[in-house]
């Protein structure tokens, strides 16, 4: 594993630079936001405390990113959120910081804002446990890493501000994203659309 994230580490940082020399006039969505730029990692202590206060074991290969190549920065839409922005999610579920909700596992259960679809404020709220916002598409809609529950490691959709509801992130050829694999489809995409 250790061996598989450090070449990750270094594919990630290379094709980033390469999209960066690419793309000067900054055309890719969302690239305007995050310039191809990475903050500077988190220290492995500061992740030890993040995961001690809030009771939880973040997910590893999102632990070795944010502590190894960036926490925050270049990355799918807007870019990735540093981890202090866990729950800027919340406000569209009518959750107001400070509480916090990451150690109650989310409830995974499907949901879309359908006419059929009875949508309680419970479950609008519920839907923020064991959740960190890793990303946001725009407009209000969100991707959540799971950090607490069966679903644990993978990534999530969150577009209940509107009509979208919340569903696994998925392709066609894969119906689970980890944060490792959800990384590499927007690296992919990018680099193919600019690259190659």
């Amino acid at each position: 594993m250790a061996n598989q994230f450090a070449e990750w580490r270094e594919a990630v940082i290379t094709k980033v630079a390469e999209l960066k020399r690419t793309d000067k006039k900054l055309k890719f969505f969302g690239a305007k936001t995050h310039k191809y730029s990475f903050n500077p990692p988190l220290s492995l202590e500061e992740a030890d405390l993040f995961e001690k206060t809030h009771q939880i074991q973040l997910p590893p290969d999102y632990r070795f990113f944010i502590t190894q190549i960036g926490n925050g920065g270049a990355g799918p839409y807007y870019g990735l959120r540093p981890l202090q922005d866990f729950n800027a999610h919340y406000i569209h579920h009518e959750v107001e910081p400070p509480a916090v909700y990451l150690q109650q596992p989310f409830p995974a259960h499907y949901w879309l804002n359908e006419a059929e679809t009875r949508i309680t404020r419970d479950m609008i709220q519920q839907s923020v446990f064991g959740t960190i916002s890793i990303c946001e598409e725009g407009d209000g809609y969100n991707h959540l890493l799971i950090a607490a529950g069966k679903e644990t490691n993978n990534v999530w959709f969150d577009g209940s501000v509107t009509d979208q509801g919340m569903i696994p992130f998925s392709m066609p050829e894969k119906e689970r994203f980890s944060f490792f694999d959800w990384y590499n489809s927007w690296l992919d995409l990018a680099y193919q659309e600019l690259v190659q």
